[in-house]
């Protein structure tokens, strides 16, 4: 006996402009044609265009990101990385190592900097982006950018729930490996609570991660993780040994954007006048 999935989409309610709308409430529902699961065996049965029926969700509020040279920015060709729309007025997340440099964090001249970086959507549109709120122990980064009102309206992602995460569950990681644009790779959740002790830095303290077997490299970081509905359920951290990519779990991310002030609920305008 088959059962029909039900996919989700992420959608944007008009309610909730103005907001960072990167929260766990269910997207809209939409019937998707072909993923079927087998309750007598628990395979998943998947036609050949599953995946790409998932890039095109994924596609629209994923972004790629260059940090030019600077005085503090690492490389000669400077820092290249991912990021993911959560809110359609430019709001965009990524790991705060690509955006900012750790070394300097204690540095009041560096706080005091502007951080800009060049921001590209999947149609190739480009902004310049500035980096406005961070936590580095954390690695999470916020970045924001300006629309361009004669542009279609950007698209932002909705957050699954990580508690639903459980190993051997499909999944799709987006972003730009090794400097490869809007490049998509499927796999398996291999563990779905790992520590920050899988980093070996020191980094991301308190932070719970997924292991993925996603195809994640150098690049990669701050762009998603998601399930089959297309909901974010981790952020990448990158990662190139083959079948250990790491995310940040959704739900370690929302709680450090709320312990940085910057919730589901923030209101940008507001935030920017005060």
């Amino acid at each position: 006996m088959f059962l029909r999935r039900v996919v989700k989409t992420p959608q944007i309610s008009s309610s909730v402009v103005g907001t960072i709308s990167f929260s766990r409430q269910a997207a809209p529902h939409t019937q998707w044609k072909g993923l079927s699961v087998c309750t007598g065996n628990d395979s998943e049965l998947l036609r050949k265009d599953t995946f790409n029926k998932l890039a095109k969700i994924v596609a629209p509020f994923t972004v790629h990101l260059h940090v030019a040279p600077g005085p503090y920015v690492e490389g000669k060709s400077g820092v290249v990385g991912s990021g993911i729309i959560v809110h359609r007025s430019g709001t965009i997340l990524t790991c705060a190592h690509v955006v900012t440099n750790k070394l300097y964090r204690k540095s009041k001249a560096y706080k005091k900097s502007t951080k800009t970086v060049l921001v590209t959507m999947s149609d190739g549109t480009k902004y310049n982006g500035v980096t406005f709120a961070y936590d580095t122990d954390k690695d999470i980064a916020l970045i924001r950018i300006k629309p361009k009102p004669s542009r279609v309206p950007l698209t932002a992602a909705k957050a699954g729930d990580a508690s639903e995460v459980r190993p051997g569950d499909l999944v799709m990681s987006g972003g730009s490996p090794k400097g490869w644009r809007f490049s998509f790779s499927k796999g398996i959740i291999r563990s779905h609570n790992r520590t920050h002790k899988v980093l070996g830095d020191g980094s991301g303290q308190g932070n719970f991660y997924l292991q993925s077997d996603c195809a994640t490299a150098e690049g990669s970081s701050g762009g998603p993780l998601v399930n089959l509905n297309g909901e974010v359920i981790g952020v990448v951290v990158g990662g190139d040994a083959p079948g250990f990519g790491f995310a940040i779990r959704v739900d370690s991310v929302l709680k450090t954007l709320k312990n940085l002030g910057y919730g589901d609920s923030l209101s940008l305008k507001e935030k920017n006048n005060k």
